[in-house]
């Protein structure tokens, strides 16, 4: 499950960035360069994507309550009531998309 956890990780911390660079609305050059410079860690994720796909494929229950705590602790917006949302959003999509992953006949 560590490889799904990083990948979370990094996703986290684009978005964070990008909400910190929209503070006022606008992204300027050095914002964008700041965004894409945190979206550099994403080449780990396509690199190791088969790993993380595997670990998605394994979760469990524990897993996904470890995975959903790890994005609360973790994810930190400006706006409280959208960090709640995109919470519960992430939440409802692991689950289901856990459900589908469990559900789904091997090919």
């Amino acid at each position: 499950m560590e490889n799904l956890k990083k990948a979370v990780s990094l996703l986290i911390s684009t978005a964070m960035t990008v909400d910190q660079k929209l503070d006022d609305g606008k992204i300027t050059i050095p914002e964008g360069m700041s965004i894409a410079i945190s979206a550099v860690g994403w080449i780990w994720i396509f690199k190791n994507f088969q790993k993380v796909i595997e670990d998605f494929k394994a979760l469990d229950e524990p897993g996904v309550n470890a995975l959903t705590d790890q994005i609360r602790v973790e994810l930190d917006l400006r706006n409280d009531v959208a960090e709640a949302v995109v919470e519960q959003a992430l939440e409802i999509i692991l689950r289901i998309a856990a459900v589908m992953i469990k559900t789904r006949p091997e090919a």
